[in-house]
């Protein structure tokens, strides 16, 4: 064989590698699972998609010391601040929102387990549950924070509303966090 017919065998040979290669990554892409959250932002007061339902996050707040029920007050080397915030199902009950706050140096908080269970409970359908996720942060964390609520199953898309809140004071009193509450149904 000649070099010309050699070259132009290794060259379809090559052509028909990238060609399978780009078949299989298309069909990857097309039906593999994907975990990404579809994220939205918004501002306080603001309902924002968070499927199947929605989510106002309504302000915070900071105390140096935290009220409970059945531990006093538990003691921190930080600060106590609680995130007001409403679920709503939409055409379905809606998912437990997973609630985080994120600070101005993109440190991570999740909701304390130091106090109890931390969920508003699975909104109904255009039923509104209000109350306030309780977060034990280090002082300097205050200032600037994003609240983020999440709500994803496991292997499947998510969704994602990404909220920012300024909490600066932190009150003498100690914070007692609101109970959920079931509000009336959607305008």
């Amino acid at each position: 064989m000649s070099t010309t017919w050699r070259d132009r065998l290794v060259h379809l040979g090559l052509a028909v590698a990238v060609l399978a290669g780009g078949l299989v990554v298309n069909h990857v892409d097309r039906n593999g699972g994907s975990t990404r959250s579809f994220v939205s932002t918004g501002s306080v007061g603001e309902r924002l998609p968070l499927w199947p339902g929605s989510v106002v996050v309504h302000g915070a707040r900071a105390a140096s010391e935290l009220e409970t029920d059945y531990q006093g007050r538990p003691p921190t080397h930080g600060v106590w601040v609680a995130v007001d915030l409403s679920v709503a199902g939409g055409d379905q009950p809606g998912p437990y929102a997973d609630v985080r706050l994120v600070d101005a140096q993109g440190r991570t908080f999740d909701a304390t387990d130091r106090v109890g269970l931390q969920s508003l409970g699975p909104p109904q359908p255009a039923s509104p549950i209000r109350g306030e996720v309780a977060f034990e942060v280090p002082e300097d964390a205050l200032g600037d924070l994003v609240v983020v609520v999440a709500a994803r199953a496991e292997d499947s898309l998510g969704a994602e509303a990404r909220v920012p809140v300024t909490v600066e004071d932190v009150e003498r009193e100690p914070l007692v966090i609101a109970e959920p509450e079931l509000l009336g149904p959607l305008p």
